[in-house]
């Protein structure tokens, strides 16, 4: 089956690549390294058929070796982050044979790359074929960036260029000087060029189609650019198959699988039965327009589910076959959930929610002595903090001088801190006298509140609610990203109102919000009590006391 795919990338030492290492790799070599000091050995790679240098005429012999080339390209390079080569992936067609497939791949090279004053590293691979699956035949072209020129010498990458504006006059910066930018001596790193690239390839193969009377052809434009209704898998990478080997999955493999089901599936439709496909497709119109707004909301969801997916992509490379069989487990219980609920519009959703959250409101009162299991462990907690720092405070009381005690009390800075808070804490609800006392039946009243609160919490059922409050939350939050129509107030459902109306409207609103802030400063007032205020007082003037 003829297949199209032409790549390029580019070989940079931030990406943490090596001209060394890629040359070795793509001609299954052995280069020493004179850069790192290492040796990038392949030798022991399987599928490697053929490899050669293809340079202009100008080009010295010493060149021409693979070890002396990649070195060189190396050294040239000063910088950490130095962009080294280009590396270009091109599919072969398995309706050619080897030496097809090699002479045609050596003429686009000559003709297209060479031509331009390329230095071209071209290697074949032909990967043993798994069972079951078509052969991969496949050439790697390796080109240095930086161009080799007829002086016979490295020549610069880019030059320097002032910036001008529309009079022709230089540019300057904030501080006055004259702006300056950079500009590629080739266009081999243009977009442009990557195009005509792979249209070149493409009308070649298709010539070589045609040639050997062969009605596949290849096309270098993408299905939507071409008008087909089919959906692009995505490319894979090398390390897809020693991880399928390992038992390991990833999101672009599961993608693929369900791409090449589908395609499948739409390529099988025979054409005798169009017209129930037609029939099939009106059903299912009206279908639609009957469900409009559920098919938005699914869509939603699909989105930021895909959304999540690439994001789980981005952060986790490899090993990330649960985390999105997550996410997708979730979005199928979240539609489950919607159709068993029978939530098909926004309205429904909301409502639900709304009711959710009001069981969920109802069913804390059940639970409401969490409140006080809360407030009795704080207590505990001051209860231990006051009798671990009580000597600490009542050796501070007995020392009668100014100056030691001042010293005392800053190297025990934090033992004291700790021990006002909590003697200032149990002093809210307790006398002091008591304090040691209580301490034994707070400890009662926890054991019997977390053993009630443990079995109130397991039979009311408030877990499966609060579930369905976060799948909910999470629908509607999808949906306002991905579908802001539906969440957004239309304005044909506002009812229009005159100007007098507006006026008075607007001052009712303003009488209720001036009505509504004095109401509130009045019961914040009525709230302050004053014997709070002394009774607080009272007990910081007794700490000061005691300290002095």
């Amino acid at each position: 089956m003829s297949c199209f795919h032409v790549h390029v990338k580019v070989v940079s030492r931030s990406a943490g690549s090596t001209a060394c290492g890629a040359a070795a790799y793509i001609a299954g070599a052995e280069i020493f390294d004179q850069y790192y000091g290492i040796v990038e050995d392949f030798t022991e790679k399987e599928g490697v058929v053929f490899s050669k240098i293809l340079a202009p005429e100008y080009v010295p012999e010493r060149l021409r070796d693979r070890t002396v080339l990649w070195n060189e390209v190396e050294t040239n390079e000063r910088r950490r982050d130095a962009q080294l080569a280009y590396s270009m992936d091109i599919a072969l067609q398995n309706e050619f044979t080897p030496e097809e497939n090699k002479q045609l791949l050596l003429d686009f090279v000559k003709e297209n790359m060479v031509a331009r004053g390329m230095i071209c590293d071209v290697a074949i691979h032909i990967p043993k074929a798994e069972k079951g699956k078509p052969a991969n035949p496949h050439a790697h072209i390796l080109a240095p960036i930086r161009p080799y020129l007829p002086e016979g010498r490295w020549g610069a990458k880019q030059r320097q260029e002032y910036v001008l504006d529309a009079n022709g006059q230089h540019k300057k910066n904030v501080k006055g000087r004259d702006m300056i930018r950079s500009v590629p001596n080739t266009d081999w790193g243009k977009s442009e060029t990557l195009r005509y690239w792979r249209e070149e390839w493409a009308n070649m193969v298709n010539k070589k189609f045609e040639e050997k009377g062969l009605s596949d052809r290849i096309d270098h434009r993408s299905y939507k650019a071409q008008g087909i209704e089919k959906i692009p898998q995505v490319h894979e990478g090398v390390s897809a198959g020693p991880m399928a080997k390992k038992g390991e999955t990833t999101g672009k493999k599961l993608w693929n699988e369900w791409v090449r089901e589908t395609n499948a599936a739409l390529l099988a439709i025979p054409s005798v039965i169009s017209d129930l496909i037609h029939q099939v497709f009106d059903e299912w119109k009206k279908e639609k327009e009957k469900n409009a707004e559920r098919g938005v909301i699914y869509s939603a969801l699909f989105e930021q589910s895909i959304k999540e997916m690439e994001e789980i992509e981005r952060k986790h490379p490899y090993r990330n076959g649960k985390k999105i069989l997550d996410v997708y487990e979730r979005m199928m219980d979240e539609r489950r959930r919607m159709e068993q609920k029978q939530l098909y519009t926004m309205e429904d959703i909301t409502s639900q929610l709304a009711h959710a959250e009001k069981v969920e409101k109802d069913l804390a009162v059940v639970i409401a002595p969490y409140e006080e299991l809360k407030i009795l462990k704080d207590k505990e907690e001051a209860l231990v903090k006051y009798q671990k720092f009580l000597p600490v405070f009542q050796e501070l009381c007995s020392i009668k001088f100014t100056k030691p005690k001042e010293a005392f009390k800053e190297e025990h800075r934090k033992e004291l801190r700790q021990f006002y808070w909590a003697k200032g804490r149990l002093e809210k609800d307790l006398p002091i006298s008591s304090f040691e006392a209580a301490g034994k039946e707070v400890k009662e009243r926890i054991e019997v509140l977390s053993e009630y609160l443990e079995e109130e919490y397991r039979n009311c059922g408030i877990r499966s609610v609060r579930e369905e409050i976060v799948a909910l939350r999470h629908i509607k939050t999808a949906v306002e990203e991905f579908a802001p129509g539906l969440t957004a107030k239309k304005k044909d459902d506002v009812p229009e109102l005159s100007q007098p109306e507006r006026v008075s409207f607007r001052a009712k609103l303003t009488e209720k919000k001036q009505e509504a802030a004095r109401r509130h400063q009045t019961e914040s007032q009525r709230n302050r009590s004053t014997e709070e205020q002394q009774r607080m007082t009272a007990v910081r003037k007794r700490n000061k006391d005691e300290i002095s």
